[in-house]
């Protein structure tokens, strides 16, 4: 949670230091899958723990669609970008209310544990997740920033600077998204 406030709360700068300051609201909508994604890891942890390895598959399974769905539904229905952001967003969170659900007393056994405890077990792995996300993502962090400042040094202006960068990030975006359905499918069908 602290993590995703930060993240929230410097969306502005990162969205300027980028040169698009319209993705503002786009990584404030994202940082509620830093929370989202990190407490449904700790739940499929559990379920991975307890040998449940029919609910971890079935909800990595589920969550793989659901995202997917809800990233292209949204897109489809006129909201582009934006939509994409938000059914990734609405996916995560659902999926870790779900997986919530779905583990209710049962995460840990039979015992309880208190929420500090909790939070103590589960800090290293929300950075874990959080960093992880992070280095995946930051190539395309990366390909924005080195575009428009590749356009920027050739005299481009900011607007045009900043639309090239975009450009490459929705080139390089849909090339990888292309390659991971191999993955996705051996992820699905493992």
């Amino acid at each position: 949670v602290a993590l995703m406030t930060a993240y929230a709360a410097l969306s502005g700068v990162i969205a300027d230091t980028l040169g698009s300051p319209e993705l503002a609201p786009m990584l404030v909508i994202s940082s509620g899958i830093i929370a989202a994604y990190s407490f449904y890891a700790v739940y499929i942890g559990s379920f991975n723990g307890q040998r449940q390895f029919h609910n971890q598959a079935l909800f990595d399974v589920a969550f793989t669609t659901l995202k997917t769905l809800s990233i292209l539904g949204l897109a489809a229905l006129g909201f582009k970008v934006l939509g994409a952001v938000a059914g990734f967003f609405v996916s995560s969170v659902l999926i870790a209310l779900t997986a919530a659900y779905v583990s209710r007393g049962g995460a840990l056994g039979e015992a309880s544990i208190s929420a500090k405890k909790y939070l103590s077990l589960s800090a290293l792995l929300l950075v874990y997740t959080f960093v992880l996300n992070l280095v995946m993502s930051f190539d395309i962090f990366l390909l924005k920033y080195a575009g428009t400042a590749k356009a920027l040094a050739a005299g481009e202006g900011a607007a045009a600077a900043s639309e090239l960068g975009k450009i490459l990030v929705g080139q390089y975006s849909a090339a990888q998204g292309l390659a991971l359905i191999p993955y996705q499918a051996i992820l699905s069908i493992a």
